[in-house]
């Protein structure tokens, strides 16, 4: 059985992280992001979220459960790497940078 509500939760997360990204925070509304997403329920955004830092805290939590399995073995390589002796500048660099870039 397909549940509705985490379908129409992430839908919404999805939406809104391509939304904020185009048009910053400030540039978009809790309603525009219901009807980007093409929700039944023009409340839907507040169901799920109750506001927009509700929202925000979503993302974010969608983007640390994908991205923590790479920074984890990004830093078990690095600390490898660094007790060998065999870490580069550029290995440095990488390190500091990537979590932006990503």
């Amino acid at each position: 059985m397909v549940d509705n509500k985490s379908d129409t939760r992430e839908k919404l997360i999805l939406v809104a992280i391509r939304m904020f990204a185009e048009q910053g925070f400030s540039g978009v509304s809790m309603r525009t992001i219901n009807s980007a997403a093409g929700t039944k329920n023009s409340s839907a955004v507040h169901y799920h979220f109750g506001n927009k830092m509700g929202i925000i805290e979503a993302i974010m939590e969608k983007l640390n459960f994908q991205l923590r399995p790479l920074f984890d073995r990004l830093h078990d390589d690095l600390s490898q790497r660094m007790d060998d002796g065999d870490l580069t500048p550029e290995d440095m660099v990488m390190a500091i940078q990537l979590p932006y870039w990503v």
